[in-house]
């Protein structure tokens, strides 16, 4: 009589170890034992200092750095907060005859707005002239923001004229901090007058716009 099939045999699998996943992890935290915050924290710090390290051996290798790869180490320090360090790294790029762009003076007047550190902020737009750079859209709202966190509201104003001046459009951001220095400054009819300005250019306006007048 014909022999039965054989049974069929089943596929090996490759071994792998218990997976320990989850094992005494409270609720919320990752697989390292971090929550999400601190997580993204180390994260963080690990791309500045790696960045750190990168440029340090580029420079040991006596390659130099050129505009785009300050402006690159620039805009890591100020995502990681490390504002001392993005004004260090503007510092040494002058110094050693780099010449910047316009990125390089809107990421540094971005971290003299978040420090409210206006005179500094201002200065910038003259030095961007003597670089024969004409000062951009994100280089006045920076500095406007700066202006913004003090209340100096008369100086807001004079940059939006500079900024006519140079046929630099303001955008919605840039009115936002025009009207939040006016209202600091305790200026709300002046602020009043640049929403109406906001609302003849068609800018429209935003929750961050009537908070700044309703605070004032």
């Amino acid at each position: 009589p014909p022999r039965p099939p054989p049974p069929p045999q089943q596929q090996q699998q490759p071994y792998s170890p218990p997976s320990t996943f989850g094992r005494g992890m409270r609720t919320g935290e990752g697989a390292s034992g971090l929550d999400p915050g601190q997580s993204s924290k180390a994260k963080a710090l690990e791309a500045w200092v790696r960045a750190l390290e990168l440029f340090e051996s580029m420079r040991a290798a006596n390659v130099r750095p050129d505009a785009r790869t300050f402006n690159d180490m620039i805009t890591i320090m100020i995502r990681c907060n490390k504002m001392d360090r993005a004004r260090g790294l503007f510092e040494t790029m002058v110094g050693s005859g780099v010449r910047p762009d316009a990125r390089t003076f809107g990421s540094i007047a971005s971290v003299f707005a978040r420090r409210g550190e206006w005179e500094s902020a201002l200065a910038l737009v003259d030095e961007a002239r003597a670089f024969k750079l004409k000062p951009d859209l994100i280089l006045y709202t920076n500095v406007i923001s700066a202006c913004a966190k003090e209340g100096r509201w008369e100086l807001g104003l004079s940059l939006l004229g500079r900024m006519a001046e140079d046929k630099v459009k303001p955008s919605r951001v840039t009115y936002n901090a025009a009207i939040h220095s006016c209202c600091k400054g305790g200026m709300p009819s002046v602020a009043q007058g640049l929403l109406d300005e906001m609302k003849a250019r068609s800018l429209g306006v935003d929750v961050i716009t009537y908070t700044s007048l309703i605070a004032g």
